[in-house]
């Protein structure tokens, strides 16, 4: 595979990496790296690891994500049922570093997490493995149709803490004021770690556009800046290499925001190290002393040094996975903190009782009789649905590679809300959302139809096989049947009514048994041609 980069591109790549330059082009000309993210969040009955055996080729981890798996060809994890059951995200691996470094320690109790520039969702589903369903996680995407696909992954995932939102970081920052404990800024960027996976990004690049995505994330840092409470943690990362976007952006919101320092004090506790023994190799490491004035024409400081000018606070530079030098496409990312101390809102957990009551509240008497009717034939009864819906942990917290602590100090609550017919679990931290764009208030539960409650595929994904009475396991051959919406044939009398089908474990989504037949209701929209 031969790239043909530009020739001012190919300058400016010189000009960053000095002697390595000629070892970057040369890895440019191979192959891309592939890699998946376990999830932890879906509820099964093996080991996660399990899931890499059915893919011979993953066996390598990534360095900087314990989830993380690498794998070649033959595998083709994207076109799996395990896939369409949420049970891992496929993600460059250099693109988990961001998240993994937001979330490097611990959750300091319940908290309130942003991803700002949130499609197609892989550092949410990253962050909210993290939170284990503890706290608000909102997600945002300030363009449509890829605001739709987050949410589809978000639900895919089986995240229920989750919030997607399709507006203007600025309509964010008027909202959401000193509000959020921990913000991740991956800003739209020029590209340029992603031209060997995507060659066709070469085409659109020019030093004009790089201008334009500085001045874009100039924007949006401030915009985040906004949002971040006192003591709160900031990401900003990009998946380029330029120094006007990476380095010069930093740069001139550090100037812009003196309440605002670079951050390497923290402890990373959720999996990997990102100090010692990995392909980090202490390269977080900042100098946070340095003078930021005396700004070129580009924005990034310069000194003179024997009449070469480079870059005076050259903070960053080791804060780039490049190709040839780590097992990743690209990408850039630097953690800031917000001046002042971080307080912790304290929180009651509802108990069972609180949340049947408070369904009494919203609904009326046929909606109630309803939805009591479907738990009873679904979950046993209404307590022990609420019961499993609004528990705090996700999964098997036994799990081998299960990851972090999130802390058991400050339980995590929901609330239950009805927004028409439709009845959702939203998490309890969640502020007044009116005038806002709201894809996705948090767990769908389902939808009052007519003389009937209609469980959400969303519901499906959350669930495990205890959590219901009854449950179909498929073979691979029958679980792509039930992916292209056909009916599948189960043993007479094995289900009755609403069906959780599942495959090696993990749900895939629901069904309607009726005499020895699973009628289909996956959601045509996501049916395998």
């Amino acid at each position: 595979m031969k790239i043909n980069l530009p020739e001012e591109y190919k300058e400016n790549m010189r000009n960053l990496l000095g002697d390595d330059a000629a070892q970057y082009f040369e890895a440019m000309d191979e192959e891309p790296v592939s890699s998946f993210r376990l999830n932890p969040l879906k509820k099964h009955k093996n080991d996660l690891v399990y899931i890499t055996k059915k893919f011979p080729t993953a066996i390598e981890a990534v360095s900087w994500e314990k989830m993380g798996r690498y794998y070649t060809e033959p595998d083709r994890p994207g076109k799996h049922p395990l896939h369409a059951a949420g049970a891992y995200y496929i993600q460059e691996a250099s693109a988990m570093a961001p998240a993994a470094l937001l979330m490097a320690e611990s959750l300091r109790g319940e908290e309130k997490i942003l991803d700002l520039c949130a499609a197609p969702g892989g550092k949410t589903t990253q962050i909210a493995s993290y939170m284990k369903g503890r706290g608000l996680l909102v997600a945002n995407e300030i363009i449509p149709s890829r605001a739709k696909i987050l949410s589809e992954n978000v639900e895919r995932c089986g995240i229920k803490n989750c919030v997607v939102t399709n507006c203007t970081p600025q309509e964010m920052s008027e909202r959401f004021t000193s509000f959020f404990d921990r913000i991740m800024v991956d800003a739209p960027c020029s590209g340029e770690g992603m031209f060997r996976k995507n060659p066709e990004a070469v085409k659109e690049w020019s030093m004009e556009n790089v201008k334009i995505c500085a001045d874009r994330q100039d924007e949006i840092l401030d915009c985040a800046a906004d949002m971040l409470s006192p003591g709160g943690i900031m990401v900003y990362s990009t998946c380029t290499f330029n120094r006007l976007e990476d380095e010069g952006s930093v740069e001139r919101f550090l100037e812009r925001h003196p309440e605002f320092r670079l951050d390497y004090t923290w402890n990373y506790d959720n999996g990997a190290d990102l100090h010692n023994g990995n392909a980090f190799n202490d390269k977080i490491s900042f100098d946070d002393e340095a003078d930021i004035s005396n700004k070129n024409i580009d924005g990034i400081s310069q000194i003179d040094d024997g009449g070469e000018k480079t870059a005076k606070v050259d903070i960053m530079f080791n804060n780039r996975i490049l190709p040839h030098t780590e097992n990743g496409e690209g990408q850039f990312f630097v953690r800031l903190v917000k001046e002042g101390n971080h307080t912790q809102e304290q929180t009651e957990k509802k108990t069972v009782e609180e949340y049947e009551n408070s369904l009494h509240k919203i609904l009326n008497k046929e909606q109630i009789k309803l939805f009591e009717e479907w738990c009873d034939s679904t979950c046993g009864s209404l307590h022990n649905f609420m019961e499993v819906i609004t528990d705090e942990f996700y999964g098997d917290s036994g799990n081998s590679v299960y990851r972090g602590d999130c802390g058991n100090s400050v339980p995590c609550f929901f609330e239950v809300r009805v927004f028409g017919s439709n009845l959702y679990l939203v998490p309890g931290q969640l502020p007044d959302m009116s005038h806002l764009k709201v894809l996705r208030w948090g767990l769908h539960l389902g939808s009052f139809e007519k003389k009937r409650f209609e469980p959400s595929h969303a519901l499906a994904l959350v669930l495990g096989m205890d959590d219901v009475t009854d449950c179909v396991q498929l073979s691979m051959d029958e679980a792509v049947q039930y992916l292209k919406g056909m009916s599948v044939i189960i043993p007479q009398g094995s289900a009755t009514g609403w069906t959780l089908v599942c495959y090696e474990g993990f749900s895939l989504g629901w069904g309607k048994a009726v005499g020895g037949m699973l009628k289909n209701h996956y959601p045509k929209g996501l049916r395998w041609m």
